[in-house]
């Protein structure tokens, strides 16, 4: 029986790429509530190498008031529920959604490494953990978006 959501024609997201993004996605929910909860308590986690310190207490720390761990946090909470949702469902259009996404954490990784190494000259290894794992994110949806414009029919139009 056919999802009503999801034409026969329509491909599914391969077990690898699905289980992928949902461990990135978990792990960096893990990282950015880590980090949320060091911001809101005024702790700075231990550093071992690089500067925390100096990435976590820089104007860049906030966008608007709001720390950035929090927008990852919400970030990678969306997608994992998006994740989990087509699990269940096998509604592609929800794992497009994931892709599409997943563009916008990729775009802000390439601007917080940035930051760090050109603005505030300091490293933070907990961000940076973030910003690999919103990378693998988004080599994952581009992965299916791929492979969507590769499917018959569909013009090669993503």
């Amino acid at each position: 029986m056919t999802n009503s959501n999801n034409s026969s024609m329509e491909p599914s997201v391969p077990r690898a790429i699905l289980f992928g993004s949902i461990i990135l996605a978990l792990a960096g929910f893990l990282d950015a509530t880590y980090l949320t909860v060091e911001h809101f308590t005024n702790a700075i986690p231990p550093c071992s190498v690089g500067g925390c310190e100096q990435v976590l207490t820089s104007p860049y720390a906030s966008m608007l008031g709001v720390p950035v761990a929090l927008i990852g946090l919400i970030f990678y909470a969306a997608i994992l529920l998006l994740c989990m949702a087509y699990s269940t469902t096998r509604d592609i259009r929800l794992f497009h959604i994931v892709a599409y996404f997943s563009v916008i954490g990729f775009v802000g990784s390439i601007w917080f490494v940035f930051a760090q190494i050109v603005l505030i000259h300091a490293i933070c290894p907990y961000c940076l953990v973030s910003e690999a794992l919103s990378t693998g994110l988004f080599f994952l949806g581009a992965k299916v978006l791929q492979l969507k414009s590769e499917q018959p029919g569909n013009g090669g139009g993503l």
